[in-house]
């Protein structure tokens, strides 16, 4: 493969919390003319994007795993995580964006990479129509989807909302179980309402032994279950703004809230996970209230992201465009296009 283009990527180390990351999922997000297709005016061939890649060099034998979530050909809008093998907070990472390739006309992803073996299941919810689809090799896509507004704005690229009547019900393969570790993660957007509902969850909530966030009636906070106890946030959700939740459960140990990659509240309870019934979004098959809400990014992840990962997370993706910078415009066949950053690029 012959990429005519590359742009510098260099992440910003102070946006890396304290230690390290290794196998991190970095969030790309730009409207960029130069990746406009060629017809636009800008330097990629094919419309769907494949001819962008990411690159530990200038050369594409040294690909990383990569994921497209959005690519507008004629604006030059390209959403995309890649898996970055170790994101260090003592020096700046570089990693190259490839593109402008004319013989290539399939994906060059790799979704199953992006995604390290611990997370079970990794749903974008950014689909135009129809099943909602699991990135982990797990597969866990949805089963159920209805009451659903697809290709609703989203903090970065699309979302789904519902105004109270969405279902979304996915597979659990591979969920933890018993007294489980396990980390829940959600970006949500939800204007007050006094009727409350499940945010988030799996297994029958009946029994008592289930992982659930759930927004409490007439209340401006989310709450953890089980077994009959739960603790809550006491950091506002309620307000009708971008949100991301995070919930890291220690089996039977401690349990801790991150709103927006900040540790909110914690508590101790006794876990007792099963899966007699499928994970859910927004509402349980187990007689669960329906949320009105705006959501994606919905994660299980199997283990503790900590908080480290949970803040430089939140610093990558509340705002791509100040974790890493995008450089000029270079030929790979020399001759660079000049130092500078087009004044027709916008990163946010």
């Amino acid at each position: 493969m012959a990429y005519s283009y590359y742009k510098t990527v260099t992440i910003d180390h102070t946006k890396v919390q304290t230690s390290n990351q290794t196998d991190f999922p970095v969030l790309f997000n730009s409207i960029d003319v130069d990746l406009k297709v060629t017809g636009s005016g800008g330097h990629v061939t094919d419309s769907n994007g494949y001819d962008i890649i990411f690159s530990s060099s200038t050369d594409s034998a040294d690909k990383l795993d990569h994921e497209i979530l959005k690519y507008i050909p004629t604006t030059g809008e390209f959403i995309a995580y890649f898996r970055q093998p170790t994101i260090h907070t003592g020096s700046d990472d570089i990693i190259y964006l490839l593109y402008g390739d004319n013989t290539i006309s399939t994906s060059q992803e790799n979704k199953n990479g992006v995604w390290k073996t611990a997370y079970k299941a990794v749903l974008h919810l950014n689909e135009a129509s129809g099943t909602l689809h699991d990135s982990t090799s797990n597969a866990n896509d949805s089963s159920t989807n209805s009451g659903l507004t697809y290709h609703a704005t989203g903090k970065n690229g699309y979302s789904v909302s519902s105004a109270g009547s969405g279902k979304i019900y996915y597979g659990d393969t591979n969920f933890p179980t018993g007294a489980g570790v396990v980390t829940l993660q959600v970006w949500e957007k939800m204007a007050w309402n006094t009727n409350g509902g499940y945010l988030m969850g799996y297994g029958p909530i009946g029994g008592g032994a289930a992982p659930i966030l759930y927004a409490e009636w007439n209340q401006d906070f989310l709450k953890f279950t089980q077994v009959g106890s739960n603790f809550a946030t006491s950091g506002s959700v309620w307000d009708d703004a971008w949100h991301k939740i995070s919930c890291e459960i220690n089996g039977s140990t401690l349990q801790k809230f991150y709103i927006d990659g900040t540790p909110d509240t914690s508590g101790s309870l006794s876990c007792n996970f099963s899966l007699g019934l499928e994970a859910f979004l927004l509402d349980s098959p187990d007689g669960g209230a329906a949320l009105p809400a705006n959501i994606q990014e919905a994660r299980v992840y199997a283990g503790l992201l900590g908080a480290n990962w949970e803040k430089t997370e939140w610093n990558n993706e509340s705002n791509p465009g100040t974790f890493y910078s995008l450089g000029s415009e270079t030929p790979t066949g020399g001759g660079a296009a000049g130092q500078f950053l087009s004044p027709n690029t916008k990163y946010w």
